[in-house]
């Protein structure tokens, strides 16, 4: 039987009251909620926060309570604050939200050849091999073995040319950011950030040294690695990213950045602080492309909508107790949640709370009503908007374990009509109606990631590629029964708030073999081992998720950037939705543009910008004068000049000495690839045959 109660103090408690509460976001509420209840008085340990700001001068005022103004961007920066000066700096006139970090979570050989990566590399028809020399290869993760064998040149020198952790003070400082950078031999001598392998499997997919069978996409690109070690946080990963881009800006060089990361908490539209972040890092430095996993809950019924208002409620039922539920509505107007409580051994809902709708945060006190069904921990609800939209949101949290046979309930109510869409960011619960008239199941419709629906950056699905691969003892392991081409079931997808579909593009994701952390024990799924030039065993192992299929587009967009240093993430989304694998098994949503194909992508981004065309200022000059094209070298040496048509073939050459003509008025109009090779070495050049 159903019973109503209302609330009362001994069962919904109030958090602590701060004068400026609307300026704390839902999550800091029930952060500074529980700092508090674990002792009498918060502690002065630094945490990382992301601050929205109307005034400048907030942010001066902000230093002055004791915090660290990072990274600077559009009305918003990154922080490090003391965590007893949180609540005093939501008074800070000028301060419209500060929210405190969350964790992100991880997303986590034959990859080259089925890309037409390796094509790419050797050259094939092409004006010369692109292994992406003279970019940057940025990597924002955790668990890198900053020594491993993939990371050596053939000289066996170490290709890393700088390390960041953000949460690491022991090394040299960094302008502008928190943490500590490493060059040089400091780098070797940190061996690793965490006792995890993610992010060398991923570093070594995107740009992996070509060790025996197993190479990256770009094997000489320069690596800059953002090391997160335990340190997983939202905040983290942008300062990670920031100074990837400031580095690359610092040498010249352009940059493209892997984040194999993912989070589901966020409005879902590009207006959370990480998607924003990212978008003005793209657009502050042109020649920065950010490209990120889009999430491994492609079968999760993690996502519910629907328009509600006055008896037509959402309704749902927590499969696991611990759990996080974020729901957004599509505009201003309030909207309440009453929590159930379920009994699955006589399905109904056995109690219910009245309609939370305060804009404050509750905890759920177990010592009353549902003391007979929860163990123990607590369940906390919060509300709040976006600072940009001011779309409301109630985010609830809870760490409850129940007893058998109970079960947590929501039900989502609004007074005025509101689109209503909920995510369920832990991981460990979905959302279930188990059959009750009424309620909502999840689906896996929107599953994709919150950080990866900015505008100017990459979303990246999975597909398989291999199903079964043979261990370093010759054993044949089957890794999936999927056929080859098919997209991998987890691979998130999903149309955004904005209405933009997602993953833009996929890539392989399954069963994928690459560099592992070998300062920790042999993996189960070791492909390869073999020793670096110290005597330590250096290891391959098998992954599998969208973590894999993110670093292979990244490794793939900086061969076409060595190609073509200036291009814009425009440029490069644009290319690789036309040149992309459309076949028939390669079609629909969950495919987004298609299969990246490297070597069709390269063609058209030796294209891209043609009529920007300028004369080059090294060892080889190019002057035109109609159909004719003079090379001169600057030093009166030999000259050999080749020219290309798009698909590959050599259409015209010359050779001399100190100025060398092309005519190529027999050749009919379009643009042309032209290879000069002189003493000190190869350039490029397009021309434009009207």
């Amino acid at each position: 039987m159903k019973k109503t109660f209302f609330l009362v103090l001994a069962l919904l408690v109030p958090l602590a009251t701060f004068a400026s509460v609307k300026q704390l976001s839902p999550a800091t509420k029930i952060w500074l909620e529980r700092q508090q209840s674990q002792s009498q008085q918060i502690d002065d340990t630094t945490t990382e926060a992301f601050v929205s700001f109307s005034s400048p001068d907030a942010l001066d005022k902000l230093e002055r309570k004791g915090a660290k103004v990072n990274a600077v961007f559009d009305g918003f920066c990154t922080v490090s604050i003391p965590a007893n000066a949180v609540g005093e700096a939501s008074d800070i006139h000028g301060v419209n939200m500060i929210d405190i970090s969350h964790r992100v979570h991880l997303l986590t050989d034959s990859v080259s050849s089925s890309t037409h990566a390796r094509m790419v590399n050797e050259g094939v028809n092409l004006p010369q091999s692109y292994t992406g020399k003279g970019v940057v290869l940025g990597v924002v993760d955790t668990g890198i073995d900053f020594n491993h064998r993939a990371f050596l040149d053939s000289n066996l020198k170490n290709r890393i040319a700088r390390v960041y952790m953000p949460h690491d003070n022991t090394g040299k400082p960094v302008e502008g950011l928190p943490g500590s950078e490493y060059a040089g031999d400091d780098i070797l001598n940190l061996k690793y950030d965490a006792k995890e392998t993610h992010g060398t499997h991923t570093t070594g997919i995107a740009g992996g040294s070509i060790v025996n069978a197993y190479r990256g996409m770009a094997p000489d690109a320069e690596l800059v690695l953002c090391a997160l070690g335990d340190a997983l946080t939202e905040v983290n990963v942008v300062n990670g990213v920031q100074y990837i881009a400031q580095y690359a800006a610092s040498v010249g060089k352009p940059c493209v950045i892997n984040l194999s990361l993912g989070n589901h908490d966020g409005p879902h539209d590009g207006n959370g602080f990480m998607s924003r972040a990212f978008d003005e890092i793209a657009q502050r430095y042109r020649n920065v492309i950010i490209v990120l996993a889009a999430g491994n809950e492609g079968y999760a019924p993690l996502y519910m909508r629907k328009t509600i208002s006055g008896s037509q409620t959402l309704a749902t039922i927590l499969s696991d107790s611990e759990a996080e539920a974020d729901a957004w509505s599509n505009n201003t107007k309030p909207f309440g949640v009453k929590i159930l409580l379920y009994n699955s051994n006589n399905p109904a809902i056995v109690y219910t709370t009245d309609c939370l709708k305060a804009d404050t945060t509750f905890n759920l006190n177990t010592n009353d009503y549902f003391a007979q069904a929860v163990r123990s921990g607590k369940l906390s609800v919060s509300f709040g908007k976006n600072d940009v939209t001011g779309h409301t949101r109630i985010y609830l949290t809870s760490d409850m374990r129940m007893k058998s046979p109970y079960k947590i309930g929501l039900e989502y109510q609004a007074d005025e009509e509101i689109d209503l869409r909920v995510w369920e960011c832990s991981q460990a619960s979905s959302f279930q109606s188990y059959g009750m008239k009424g309620f909502t199941d999840g689906s896996d419709k929107c599953s994709i990631s919150d950080m990866a629906t900015g505008h100017y950056t990459i979303s990246v699905g999975s597909c398989v590629n291999r199903n079964f691969h043979t261990t370093c003892y010759g054993d044949k392991v089957r890794d999936t029964y999927a056929a080859i081409g098919t997209i991998s079931s987890f691979s998130s997808y999903g149309v955004d708030v904005n209405g933009v579909s997602h993953p833009y593009i996929v890539a392989p994701g399954q069963a994928v073999i690459s560099s592992v952390n070998s300062y920790l024990s042999e993996p189960s799924l070791c492909a390869m081992k073999e020793f670096d030039a110290s005597g330590r065993m250096c290891y391959w192992g098998v992954s599998s998720g969208t973590s894999m299929a993110s670093p292979c587009v990244a490794g793939i967009v900086a061969l076409w950037q060595e190609a073509n240093p200036h291009l814009t993430i425009e440029q490069v989304k644009s290319i690789m939705a036309a040149s992309a694998d459309k076949s028939k098994n390669a079609v629909g949503i969950r495919f987004g543009n298609g299969r990246i194909d490297a070597y069709q992508g390269i063609l058209q981004a030796l294209s891209a910008g043609v009529d920007d065309i300028g004369l080059a200022t090294h060892d080889i000059q190019m002057v035109a004068n109609g159909d004719v094209y003079a090379f001169v070298s600057s030093t009166d040496s030999p000259i050999r000049i080749s020219a290309y048509a798009m698909n590959g073939v050599e259409v015209a050459s010359s050779a001399g000495v100190g100025i060398v003509n092309l005519n190529i008025g027999h050749l009919g109009r379009g643009v042309y690839i032209v290879n000069a090779m002189g003493v000190k070495g190869s350039q490029v050049f397009k021309i434009l045959k009207k």
